[in-house]
């Protein structure tokens, strides 16, 4: 029993630290590059099928390659994070009208030194 005991805090002594990431990075952390690839390429294709609706097919492939760039240069987001990140630039292409309305009610910032201003 002591020598279970010693091996199971040998190995929890060794194990890296996980707190930092949610049970839901930890799980994509452990598949392999291909099922990891997989299932991020699934969630494209359901967002696809469900915000870009009415696009050309050829705007949803420049859409996807750029949300795949997003995908790969952010630290690991969650679905949710993808999802929402997705939706909203989604509504550029889906809701441009409303969007341009949007912009143009707000007041133009004077950018100096890389600074904005109001």
């Amino acid at each position: 029993m002591k020598q279970t005991q010693g091996q199971l805090d040998d190995l929890a002594a060794a194990a890296p630290d996980t707190s930092p990431f949610s049970s839901n990075q930890l799980g994509m952390m452990q598949l392999t590059g291909d099922e990891h690839d997989g299932l991020w390429s699934g969630i494209m294709t359901a967002l696809i099928q469900h915000h870009l609706v009415n696009i050309s097919p050829v705007i949803q492939e420049q859409f996807e390659d750029a949300m795949n760039a997003w995908l790969h240069a952010k630290e690991a987001p969650t679905v949710r994070q993808f999802a929402d990140f997705f939706e909203a630039n989604a509504a550029a292409l889906t809701h441009s009208t409303a969007v341009k309305g949007l912009f143009a009610t707000r007041k133009p910032r004077v950018i100096t030194n890389g600074m904005s201003t109001q």
